[in-house]
């Protein structure tokens, strides 16, 4: 505003084409809830006053839509919601998208605030405030999350919570072992490789990415490409394709809200209601492995706040 009211209109950043891409891009990752899909160092809730904004100033009835998911927190955001301006989902009316700049997926089942959503994060970690946190995924229902990211733990400057050639990466919820990923060997990635997204197709009967992360396990694995399928309402398969010339021991993690129970090839969570049956189809029976429940507490001292900080996964 005050950029164009100085050039006395001849620059308006409003009117600039990417302006129209913000509006979808939020549209798509913010959940039924109005929170946001957080991953790396992305936090769950943002302010939506620039989104009000910017739908005031657009007439984008999409970034509208999404503002008021999020909520009128301030009396900016009173102030800058058009009354005017009718909430409606994006234009296209498709419930999946794919950002391959990011590396991100996602899908719902619709557009009401009870649907099923799924969050999929796969692209570089050569860029700042990065996770190792490739193929990782999150499943929520509505208001109720089933399958959750770590999050974003307060910073630790004088700890060396921004080291990237390693001490980054003591903090879970940054390592792989605060993500919904694979441990391989006990390793989890390593930071410098990418995820590809190799492959999608975004259908309103059924939504699927690919998503290839080798590079992520150099030495380790030969191949590890994820599959996530997403058939609405809510039906999600979950496909790991890995291959390594060696042995290998990995680890497949996965980060509940509510209460996990079950047993052997069948489990359940259940949070805030709302039921999610996980079924493991392969490998085949006869297959050895193990499934436990752990628990790891963080603790450590937060350089901007100045206050203890403890964090469990």
């Amino acid at each position: 505003l005050a950029l164009r009211n100085a050039t006395d209109g001849r620059i308006d950043l409003f009117q600039h084409p990417a302006m129209a891409n913000v509006a979808d891009y939020f549209s798509h990752v913010t959940l039924p809830d109005g929170s946001l899909f957080n991953y790396a160092d992305g936090h769950p809730t943002i302010s939506p006053t620039p989104l009000f904004l910017l739908a005031r100033e657009t007439q984008s009835s999409t970034a509208a839509f999404v503002a008021r998911r999020m909520g009128h927190h301030s009396m900016w955001d009173v102030m800058f919601d058009d009354p005017d301006l009718r909430s409606e989902p994006p234009p296209d009316g498709q419930t999946a998208r794919v950002f391959p700049t990011s590396g991100i997926a996602v899908a719902r089942s619709d557009w009401s605030d009870d649907a099923s959503f799924v969050g999929f994060k796969s692209g570089p970690t050569l860029v700042g405030h990065s996770h190792l946190d490739i193929q990782s995924f999150v499943v929520s229902k509505g208001s109720a999350p089933l399958i959750v990211d770590s999050g974003i733990w307060p910073y630790a400057h004088f700890l060396g919570f921004f080291d990237t050639s390693g001490r980054r990466w003591d903090f879970d919820s940054n390592a792989s072992i605060g993500h919904n990923t694979v441990l391989v060997d006990g390793q989890g990635q390593t930071h410098g490789g990418a995820g590809v997204l190799v492959a999608s197709d975004l259908t309103e009967k059924l939504t699927y990415v690919v998503s290839d992360a080798r590079a992520l396990y150099p030495g380790l694995l030969d191949r590890f490409d994820r599959w996530l399928v997403f058939a609405p309402p809510d039906l999600l398969l979950v496909y790991d394709d890995i291959e390594s010339t060696s042995p290998r021991h990995w680890e497949w993690l996965l980060h509940h809200a509510g209460s996990f129970s079950g047993y052997r090839v069948r489990h359940l969570i259940e949070n805030e209601g709302v039921r999610l049956s996980l079924d493991r189809l392969l490998p085949v029976a006869d297959t050895p492995w193990r499934s436990s429940e752990e628990v790891r507490t963080s603790y450590y001292r937060d350089s901007n706040a100045q206050a203890d900080v403890e964090r469990t996964i």
